[in-house]
């Protein structure tokens, strides 16, 4: 068993290896003993122990390690192994997600445009812009472009999205 210090699943360890996470995800689960884990994901329990230990040399099949993760919710487990090979994991979007970013993208880019055509307004109100005006000006319609750039991601983001679901 592991060298313990405070494992954010309530007993103590603080797993780096791959192979001490996978320990920690089975035997300190909070809700769940080992015997459960192993039922869930469908493998037998010896062999999920085997998995788990640093001295044994069985490596668990991708298949199993998906099956615990989604049985344990540690997606650490995932992320760990992502991560040794330059990778990481992200969750995927939930539906509508994209169309959720693209209004909000468009509402925050009409909002900003509104606010730099009323300060525009008020800084015209003495016939001229002064240098001090010309610079906050200048900067808020930076920031603008850096909005609109952001809703073009987003668009392009839902376009991609869409053009998968019809691919399947």
């Amino acid at each position: 068993m592991l060298t313990t210090t405070a494992c954010r699943f309530g007993a103590r360890c603080q797993p780096h290896s791959f192979r001490a996470r996978l320990s920690c995800a089975i035997y300190h689960h909070p809700d769940l003993r080992a015997e459960d884990i192993a039922d869930r994901a469908q493998v037998a329990l010896p062999w999920l122990r085997r998995y788990a230990e640093e001295s044994q040399e069985a490596h668990i099949p991708a298949e199993t390690l998906i099956r615990v993760v989604r049985v344990t919710g540690r997606i650490d487990l995932l992320g760990h192994l992502a991560e040794s090979i330059g990778y990481q994991v992200v969750p995927m979007a939930r539906p509508g997600q994209q169309a959720d970013d693209v209004l909000r993208e468009a509402c925050d880019v009409t909002a900003a445009h509104g606010a730099t055509v009323a300060r525009l307004r008020e800084a015209l109100r003495d016939g001229r812009l002064d240098d001090r005006e010309r610079g906050e000006l200048l900067e808020r319609v930076r920031e603008e472009e850096e909005q609109l750039a952001e809703l073009r991601a987003a668009v392009a983001g839902s376009l991609r999205a869409d053009l998968r679901a019809v691919a399947r």
